[in-house]
Order: structure tokens, then C-alpha cells, then sequence
């Protein structure tokens, strides 16, 4: 197969001026593959499928260091045409090139009529709220290959992914002489979101707040596209009208998350026995990977609801609404919103195959009070015949907990100095509260790098209990001297945990280091590293008071460019 590549130019519209060398001396010629026919059903004989001289949207940016991450700019664009086999062209006609540094590609591709965005990090991205002739065209397919393509690259393939989500109604009938799916009328799809903001450096989508109607195609089987969104449960989401019958069919469902890429098919059964009284209407929901044959991944069974009872709830926690996490094999559920009355939860239970018992993973339980409280759960097993029991006992230390092992349990409220052990408060919601600290260690690290402007003065994080503070004062720090966070080793890799993990204070780590022998049972089984008294562990909290370049470990204050053991930790 042939591929295409072209010489960047300078024109502002048609070029990458911003980073991208317009010489090829020892560069890199630029060559891209995408995958963008393989988003569309029968793509090579379909008419409607993506064809050659199509537009793709692309800004390529070179790195100014090797291994920081380039973000896109307006001047970085380049328009490409997208070739009968899957390579994208330069629409300028000449070869391109790039230097010995890497480059970051980030791009899209979208049918609908649409302006070059002025502002990549507010880009407005849309759909329409009359999709009465089907809009799939509407579509909008974006790419982010933030990998810092190096020279040897060749071609580079680009993995673009649909932003939004496609819904289906499919409506039958076994009673085809009083329910006529031919007159069909006011198809709709309710109050759901149809304009966001997106990212194009992070891939981040930003729904807006105005809620529409989406005018559907007068068809029992047709399609919509919308932005990605929640939808509360017991919602009206469809609603249509056949000719002959005054009052409009309303379709209810639970709550379910649309996500981008995926295809949510709405089966509604719709039947009036002559003679028999009211219509009667039943539905089930089916989601799969948009465009893909694949069976169906997940199936909700027709409208029968389940009740779930929570036991062993700590004293004075009034529970209003939960979410739950759930997962069969590798397919993931999330329900949202779930009403708790007398710790009783009633909700439509979702299968994979009918019969089938779901793993309860993560509950997240929200009190009277507004107050929420995550819970985690092992080997827990719902099999949706209204007898399944929950119980929410306080967890205890050397319990697994999200991703890590407890070493405190309530709300911390101080530090005991004489008996070297958290304080804390046990009641009410305090109960479920605590800190963990994770299974593996991240290795020796050092805090700072010697060259690093957080070396030479104290910067602030000298708080004694809580590594949190201190993460978000180094945190601050670098962002405002312009610095990079790969000069801060262990904060930079306990964030690159993900969302709440932090470097620990002295006193973290000193009291992970004292519960060995409770904590240790767990992360063996957990496969993790085990924590050792002998080993010299390293804390984010700063020696302060004039001693600009110590940070305690826990052997004793050292310089903080002198590496220790890191271990993460989070609140919960």
C-alpha cells in the first residue's frame, strides 16, 4: 500500500509553523495511518462511509524537551485529506518534515459544518436537536497520540475515537393490527445535553447545561447521536405517538451513563390486545461499542426492579441514595442515584446474560446531611432475587481498600506524640473514614532534584500529618516558579497513581512503618511489597525553621535530594 507524506510549509492555514522545522535535513519525513474507516459500518462499500479527499483536522507540535508532553496551539495546525486506504495527506500537496525531537499529534474529524476553533482548549462541539432525517453525519471523531512520535516512526498510526454517543429506539409490536409501527409520529428523545465544550490538548469534554428535545426519525427502528451525559434514573427519555391512539407512549428508564463511542439500543415492545384493556409496553437497554458486530455487552432486563438491604450501618449514618459500581467479567456498570429508604435500595438489575449474578465492586452513599462516603467491597456477589443483603461494617486497619491497605480508620483529628498514633473520630459518617496507604512501593526517589529551584529555601510543606497538604503546597510551588514536576520525583510519582494519592507526612509514614505486622497480611495478598522497620522510607514534610534543603526520613532529617523508599497514600 502506498503511503503519502509532505513537506511542512510556512502558511499559517495549511502548515505546523509554531515547532515543525521546514527543512529535511537528517528529519523525519512525516507519513500518518489512521483508523478512521474502520469507524464506519462497511466501510469499503458503504456510499455514506468516509471516502478519499475528506478533511482531517490536525496539530502537530514538537517537543521542546524529550519527555515533557507538547500541547497543541492554534498556529500548529495542518489540514490533511483522508486517502481511499486509511492514509492521511498533507492538503498543502508537499512533503513534510520534522527534526530529531518527538512531536505530539492531536486531531479530529467532523462532518457537520464547523468552525477552525479559535481557543483548542474551548472547542464547541455539538449536535443537532432535529435528527428527524438521521444526522449520523454528525459525528464527531478525535484523536489524542500524546507519545512523543520519535524519527523511527513510520508511518504513525493514529487511533481516532468517536466523541459522542448514538442512541437507538427500536420499537415492536405483537399486535400489529392495533399498534401500526407505520404511523409512527413525534418520535423524540428528551432533555438530554447537546452542546459541550471539549479539551483538544486533554481529550477532556465539558457538557453544557441547557437541556433539548431530539426530534427522532418517524421509524421503529432509528438513531441519534448526543454528547456523552448522565441520565437520572426513573427519567423519560423516548417518547412517541402512533396514529389512532391520543395519548403519546412515554418510555422511562433507569439511571445509566452514555458514554462516547458506545451505542445504547432501546428495545421497546409496545402491544393493545383488542378487547383486552390498557397497552401494555415493556423494554430492555443493550450497549455495545458503536459500529462494532460484536453481541451486546450488557443487557437489562425488562423493567422488573430488585431490592437490596444494607445491614450493620454505623450508628447515626442515615443513608438517602447510593451509587453502585458493578461488574460482570471485564463489562463494567455503573448505577447512579439509587433512593435508600430504611436502608432498603430498589433498582432495575443489570445482566450480562439472564439469571446472571453481578460483583458489587464500589458503592458510593450519600447521607442526609449531603455527605457522601465511598465503600469498597470484596468477592461481593448480587444476584438480584430480592434477597441480597450489604452489610457496611466500619472497616478496620489491614482491611483492603481501594487499590491499598488501611492504616487508619475515622477522621483524623490530630496526632498523639507520646503514644506515636493518630487521633480520630469515630462517629457517625467519621466511621467509614480513613487513610490507606498502597500495596507497592514506588522505589527509591528522591524529593527534589538538587538543581531544582524547591532545593535551595523551604517551601512550605512542613505539615507533620497530612502529605496532602504538603503535595499541594510543592504542587503550587512548581506551578508557579514554571518548573516541571519530573524535578520532584516522589511527589510526581505518588500523583502519577491517580486522582487523591499523595506523599506521605513524617507521621504517615512513621505510623505505616509501626503497623507493620497488621499491614503486611493484606499486601502479601495483594501481591504488593512488603514494609520493613529497616528500611529508610521517605516523607513529603519539609525540616522548615531555616534548614532550607532537609526533609525527614525515617532515620532522620536529610538533604532532599538524598533518595528514599516512597510509599503512596490517600484519604478515603
Amino acid at each position: 500500500m502506498k503511503l503519502f507524506g509532505f513537506l511542512l510549509l510556512a502558511s499559517v492555514l495549511l502548515s505546523c509553523v509554531r515547532n515543525v522545522s521546514e527543512e529535511s535535513v537528517d528529519g523525519q519525513e512525516i507519513r500518518f495511518r489512521s483508523n478512521i474507516q474502520d469507524l464506519k459500518p462497511g466501510s469499503l462499500s458503504r456510499v455514506d462511509g468516509f471516502r478519499k479527499g475528506d478533511e482531517v483536522i490536525l496539530y502537530i507540535v514538537e517537543r521542546e524537551s524529550a519527555d515533557v508532553v507538547a500541547v497543541p496551539a492554534s498556529e500548529d495546525l495542518c489540514k490533511m485529506n483522508y486517502g481511499q486506504e486509511g492514509d492521511l495527506t498533507f492538503a498543502d500537496g508537499s512533503e513534510h518534515y520534522y527534526p530529531d525531537g518527538r512531536i505530539d499529534v492531536y486531531g479530529y474529524y467532523w462532518e457537520k459544518e464547523h468552525s477552525e476553533p479559535q481557543e483548542l482548549a474551548r472547542m464547541n462541539v455539538s449536535v443537532e436537536t432535529d435528527q428527524s432525517n438521521g444526522l449520523d453525519k454528525s459525528d464527531f471523531l478525535y484523536v489524542k497520540a500524546a507519545e512523543g512520535y520519535a524519527k523511527d516512526a513510520e508511518p504513525i498510526k493514529l487511533e481516532f475515537e468517536h466523541l459522542f454517543s448514538k442512541i437507538v429506539l427500536n420499537v415492536e409490536t405483537e399486535t400489529p393490527t392495533t399498534i401500526n409501527l407505520e404511523q409512527l409520529v413525534n418520535v423524540k428523545l428528551h432533555s438530554v445535553v447537546t452542546t459541550g465544550v471539549l479539551d483538544l490538548g486533554t481529550g477532556v469534554l465539558t457538557n453544557g447545561e441547557v437541556s433539548d428535545e431530539v426530534v427522532m426519525p418517524k421509524s421503529s427502528n432509528s438513531s441519534v447521536i448526543i454528547l456523552p451525559q448522565e441520565i437520572e434514573n426513573n427519567k423519560k427519555l423516548f417518547s412517541f405517538q402512533i396514529a389512532g391512539i391520543e395519548e403519546p407512549f412515554e418510555v422511562e428508564v433507569p439511571a445509566n451513563n452514555f458514554e462516547q463511542g458506545k451505542e445504547y439500543t432501546y428495545n421497546v415492545k409496545v402491544n393493545k390486545y383488542p378487547g383486552m384493556g390498557p397497552v401494555e409496553m415493556q423494554f430492555s437497554v443493550s450497549v455495545k461499542d458503536w459500529y462494532s458486530e460484536e453481541p451486546y455487552e450488557i443487557v437489562i432486563e425488562k423493567g422488573e426492579e430488585v431490592e437490596v438491604l444494607l445491614t450493620e450501618v454505623a450508628a447515626g449514618v442515615d443513608i438517602s441514595k447510593a451509587d453502585l459500581y458493578l461488574a460482570s467479567g471485564e463489562v463494567k456498570r455503573e448505577l447512579k442515584a439509587i433512593a435508600v429508604v430504611d436502608n432498603k435500595m430498589k433498582f432495575v438489575f443489570p445482566r450480562l446474560v439472564e439469571g446472571g449474578s453481578l460483583r458489587l465492586e464500589k458503592a458510593v452513599f450519600y447521607v442526609a446531611n449531603g455527605e457522601a462516603f465511598e465503600y469498597y467491597f470484596e468477592d461481593k456477589e448480587l444476584k438480584g432475587n430480592n434477597n441480597d443483603e450489604v452489610a457496611l461494617p466500619a472497616p478496620k486497619v489491614g482491611d483492603a481498600w481501594a487499590g491499598g491497605t488501611i492504616f487508619v480508620v475515622g477522621e483524623v483529628t490530630g496526632y498523639n506524640e507520646t503514644d506515636n498514633e493518630f487521633e480520630t473520630n469515630m462517629e457517625g459518617i467519621k466511621a467509614y473514614r480513613g487513610r490507606i496507604v498502597a500495596n507497592e512501593s514506588l522505589g527509591k526517589l528522591e524529593w527534589c532534584d538538587f538543581k531544582s529551584k524547591g532545593y535551595t529555601k523551604s517551601i512550605g510543606a512542613t505539615d507533620k500529618n497530612n502529605g496532602a497538604i504538603n503535595t499541594d503546597v510543592v504542587r503550587t510551588f512548581i506551578e508557579n516558579q514554571g518548573e516541571d514536576i519530573t524535578k520532584y520525583p516522589a511527589f510526581n510519582a505518588c500523583l502519577n497513581r491517580g486522582e487523591g494519592w499523595y506523599f506521605p507526612a513524617m507521621n504517615e509514614i512513621k505510623y505505616i512503618v509501626s503497623q507493620l505486622i497488621i499491614l503486611n497480611p493484606n499486601i502479601v495478598k495483594q501481591g504488593g511489597d512488603l514494609i520493613d522497620d529497616t528500611t529508610v522510607y521517605g516523607s513529603s514534610t519539609e525540616q522548615g525553621e531555616g534548614t532550607v534543603s532537609d526533609y525527614w526520613r525515617t532515620d532522620r532529617f536529610d538533604a532532599k535530594d538524598n533518595a528514599a523508599i516512597v510509599r503512596a497514600v490517600r484519604a478515603y
